[in-house]
Parts: C-alpha cells; structure tokens; sequence
C-alpha cells in the first residue's frame, strides 16, 4: 500500500500542498509528505465472511479514485475463538480474571454491533 501511496501522490497536483504565501522555496517539495494527511477522493466497500448480514467477519477497503489502487484497509471481528472457550468458566474466579487480563490486549473481537452496519463503521475506521 506503500506503493500506491506514492504514486498517488505522483498523480496529485503538486500545487496544492505549496503553502499558499509562502516565499521560501525550501518549505516546497512538490509532494505531500509521507506522513502527511492527503485530501483525495476514494472508493469504500465492504465484503462478509458470508451472505446475509449475519457475519461475524468483515473486511472493508479504501480505493483511490485516481489509481484505483488499495490505500487503505480495516479487518473486524465479531468473534473470538478463545473468548467462546473460556466463556463457560467462572467469571469470579481469579483463574478467569488473570486469563482475561492477558487476553484483552490480543483479543480478535474489534467491533461490536451488527454486521449490516460492519462496512459504514469500516469506513468511518479508516
């Protein structure tokens, strides 16, 4: 995605990131740069892991309008296996409260709602 970054940036009229009153050729490099944020226009969709509104998985993608290159993407998740296996046990127990404290940071569930609403949310993400 690196790639398609860049050479959207090729792409891009190079007067536009030009400070506006700026007499100091050296704050112009032509270019947008790497980390800077680019106004450009772009294509989102979404695809499930199955039809019907009823995934637990998502993936969305952000497609530039130029290049019709990927720029950007989001993954999310209704689920996770280990939270489903451990969800029988004993929530008082310090067992339970141990294995969750080191579960939550690599926990595969990022979104909570409905998968109708998995793209728009995606999107907002990204």
């Amino acid at each position: 995605m690196e790639n398609a970054a860049h050479q959207l940036r090729t792409y891009c009229d190079p007067a536009s990131y030009c400070p506006d009153n700026s007499d100091d050729e050296s704050e112009f490099t032509g270019f947008a740069t790497r980390d800077e944020v680019v106004d450009v226009a772009v294509s989102c969709d979404g695809t499930w892991q199955k039809r019907g509104h009823q995934s637990l998985y998502g993936v969305q993608a952000a497609c530039s309008a130029v290049t019709g290159k990927v720029l950007d993407y989001e993954i999310q998740s209704r689920f996770c296996r280990e939270c489903q296996i451990h969800n029988s046990w004993d929530k008082a127990t310090e067992k339970y409260r141990q294995w969750k404290a080191n579960h939550t940071p690599k926990c595969s569930i990022n979104y909570q709602g409905s998968s109708h609403s998995m793209e728009a949310h995606g999107a907002v993400q990204m």
